[in-house]
């Protein structure tokens, strides 16, 4: 699973908001926006992935930043290990909550749609056969 920073389309005022995009394989390629973050496309340094300091607000951005690199980081060692399944990664990404076990993300999917209360299940059976 590969998961990178990219942004999305130039706003009026001249920022994007950043996306991220995961892709395993040829088949699974999906993207999610980081809400609440706008940034100034030439106020970015691209190897470092964070704003500059000349950046407004830059402290609370890259802070942001590097929470959704850990995030990315402990969601691409168990999508590697085949305990998540890709949809579910995307899933924990698009979460703003931040949660340090796969067993609390499952434990909050009680507070989302059947069809995800029934994967809950699903996942559920099968570790504990």
């Amino acid at each position: 699973m590969t998961l990178k920073f990219f942004f999305g389309g130039e706003r009026k005022d001249g920022t994007a908001a950043l996306r991220i995009r995961f892709k395993a394989g040829e088949v699974h390629d999906r993207k999610i926006t980081i809400e609440g973050l706008a940034i100034q496309k030439k106020l970015w340094d691209k190897n470092l992935n964070r704003v500059l300091p000349s950046h407004p607000g830059y402290h609370d951005i890259n802070d942001k930043i590097s929470k959704y690199e850990a995030k990315m980081r402990d969601v691409s060692e168990k999508f590697r290990v085949g305990n998540i399944s890709f949809n579910t990664a995307c899933r924990m990404m698009k979460s703003s909550s931040q949660m340090t076990s796969l067993k609390e993300f499952i434990s909050q999917l009680d507070q989302i749609d059947d069809k995800s209360r029934q994967s809950k299940s699903n996942y559920l059976a099968s570790v504990n056969s």
